[in-house]
């Protein structure tokens, strides 16, 4: 018996020691990319269920693929300079795209955001490693304190760039003191120059470039981030959307509070998109959603504390419902002792080390700014721009630009979901009046400054701006005019009976067609070798086709048969009546000249007892 069970456990450990079975990968891509060479090699993978091996798998069968020129060509094989992508277009941005990258690579390894986030801003991605106690600095590396693993996300910067972080790749393996990634939106002397391709690469642990590794919590253990504060209770497993499951738990669901929560929650830059909110309520059902409101209360005279977690002053200022303007962050740097104000990474620190203490006092002569809020309108508008003059504000687009940057909705450029969401703010009476500052304008120094281009299309304006990696503030916005359609034509030639087509197709896939009339028959009696006489009928071939007219002497109405009908009809166009005849078949005696001789023929036939003969004229 013991050895039987002995057996069986020998089985039962085989069993579980082999490899799970993989799992064909599925993607369903634009037109443009399932075409192409790097659909195909995406869709032969198959995950293994190792998430580490299958994000590696999934960005190496991308190498090679370069930036299209316009929304029409996502296939990677076509190279451009618009940053246009397939995973941009996946992700709904086209823009600088390398953490766009590594979020799709994540999406179809089945890696979810609670593991490696979805983001398009390095900054942001990157504060939620940090957040969660998953990144290790570049000294760490090179110290030997952590060691690179293939399916970490390394996170780089620019001499030029100040910020945090301003490009991400992915780790693919790791091997004395090179690290060795696959990162979107750069360039190799292989594959591109103009930093739009997916490249392999490799860095030394010394070089500056290299800012952070982050570890993803593969193992599978929920990421939550510490919290000096209270969670929310958790919400019914059956709410569709984060204001259902907040007016679950008896919470406010405005716009301004949700802000808060997902600023509170390390989800920055919030602007109500279905992928922040998604990411909200997975949170609250797990009852793990921060409550911004759910810490103690702070001496009069200072700020609510902030989550410990918080990384970036903004962003824990608006957690506890404060201004996190660069001029209102003076007027509390100053309070504070903090002298000569310029936004610098210490003076934040400073400020941000007591907010979370509960310790950092408001200004003494300036209390927390109120938000004021337009007048609602009509709710009958349909366009924002109208919708503005109805209550008396300036309806252009600059204007525009720095209400949305008030009201959370970041690098506006006037889209009709941009519009929508100012606009349903505006009707409900919850659209924040901009502060006074110029427009585009802040105060986090030009070091922060990065110049974007977006291509236009064919029915689409592009743009060209300046805008802040640290607050999303836009400015030297300039408009790029559609360029309009440019169409080719290919043409299908219409037929005597069939009607024919002209296609007109632009390259970005728009096309139209236009219908070519048939042409109808050509029985022309006049050509020569188009009239064959024989047993008593004339054949007349048209002059395109292959179709015959056949014909019979004395049949002047051409409607099969020779009767009386045809004698009145002949008699009336003698007479000059306007009425239709057959001249063909009119001309009996085959002189060619219709006149009374053939009526008289027409009628001898029919009378019978004549010996006469119906002719053709050849």
């Amino acid at each position: 018996m013991k050895r039987i069970r002995l057996c069986a456990a020998l089985l039962c450990l085989l069993f579980f020691a082999q490899p799970l079975l993989a799992a064909a990968l599925s993607y369903t891509g634009s037109a443009s990319y399932a075409g192409g060479r790097y659909y195909t090699a995406l869709t032969a993978l198959s995950l293994t269920g190792d998430p580490r091996a299958d994000i590696v798998a999934v960005a190496q069968s991308q190498i090679g693929y370069q930036e299209g020129g316009s929304s029409s060509q996502l296939s990677g094989e076509v190279p451009g300079s618009g940053n246009c992508t397939e995973y941009g277009r996946w992700y709904g941005l086209q823009d600088m795209w390398c953490a766009m990258f590594v979020s799709w690579c994540a999406y179809n390894a089945g890696v979810p955001t609670t593991v490696v986030p979805k983001h398009s801003f390095t900054v942001s991605g990157l504060n939620q490693f940090i957040s969660w106690g998953r990144a290790h600095t570049r000294a760490e590396v090179a110290a030997g304190t952590y060691t690179p693993q293939a399916g970490d996300i390394i996170y780089f910067k620019s001499a030029r760039n100040t910020n945090k972080t301003n490009h991400v790749g992915i780790v693919t393996g790791f091997s004395g003191s090179t690290i060795y990634t696959v990162e979107g939106n750069t360039s190799s002397s292989e594959i591109s120059t103009n930093g739009g391709a997916v490249c392999a690469k490799s860095y030394s642990t010394s070089n500056t470039f290299v800012v952070y590794v982050c570890c993803p919590d593969y193992g599978g253990t929920p990421v939550t981030p510490p919290v000096s504060g209270t969670y929310f209770p958790a919400c019914a497993q059956s709410c569709a959307t984060i204001t259902e499951g907040l007016a679950n738990i008896g919470k406010d669901t405005s716009y301004a509070y949700r802000k808060r929560i997902a600023a509170a929650n390390h989800i920055e830059e919030y602007s109500g998109t279905a992928a922040q909110n998604n990411q909200m309520l997975s949170l609250l059902k797990q009852g793990t959603l921060i409550d911004p409101d759910g810490v103690p209360e702070p001496a009069a005279d200072c700020f609510p504390a902030c989550a410990a977690s918080f990384t970036t002053l903004a962003a824990a200022l608006e957690s506890v419902g404060a201004d996190a303007s660069f001029a209102y962050r003076k007027e509390i740097a100053a309070a504070n002792g903090i002298g000569n104000y310029s936004g610098t990474v210490d003076q934040n620190d400073a400020m941000l080390a007591l907010l979370k203490a509960g310790t950092l006092k408001k200004p003494a002569d300036s209390p927390t700014p109120a938000v004021t809020y337009f007048t609602a309108c009509d709710s009958s508008y349909q366009s924002l721009a109208d919708a503005l003059r109805s209550v008396g504000a300036d309806g252009s687009f600059a204007y525009r630009a720095r209400i949305a940057a008030a009201n959370g909705i970041a690098d506006y450029e006037g889209t009709a979901a941009q519009n929508t969401q100012m606009l349903d703010l505006l009707k409900a009476g919850r659209l924040i009046v901009p502060d006074t500052n110029a427009a585009g304008t802040c105060g986090c120094g030009s070091a922060y400054l990065e110049h974007v281009v977006l291509a236009e299309t064919c029915t689409e304006d592009g743009a060209e701006y300046d805008r802040c990696t640290k607050c999303g503030a836009v400015s030297n916005r300039t408009v790029i005019p559609a360029a309009g359609h440019t169409y080719t034509c290919v043409t299908t030639a219409a037929t005597c009976t069939q009607a024919g087509a002209a296609v007109y197709t632009c390259s970005c896939g728009d096309s139209y067609s236009e219908t070519i009339p048939p042409r109808g028959h050509d029985f022309d009696a006049s050509i020569a070798g188009n009239v064959a006489v024989a047993d008593g009928t004339k054949t007349v071939r048209c002059s395109r086709c292959a179709a015959c007219l056949v014909n019979t002497p004395g049949d002047v109405n051409a409607d099969g048969h020779v009767n009386l009908r045809d004698v009145v009809l002949l008699r009336r166009v003698l007479a000059d009546w306007d009425v239709t005849s057959d001249p063909l078949n009119a001309d009996v005696n085959a002189d060619h000249v219709t006149d009374l001789r053939d009526v008289a023929l027409i009628a001898r036939y029919l009378a019978g007892g004549w010996d006469v003969r119906l002719l053709f004229a050849v």
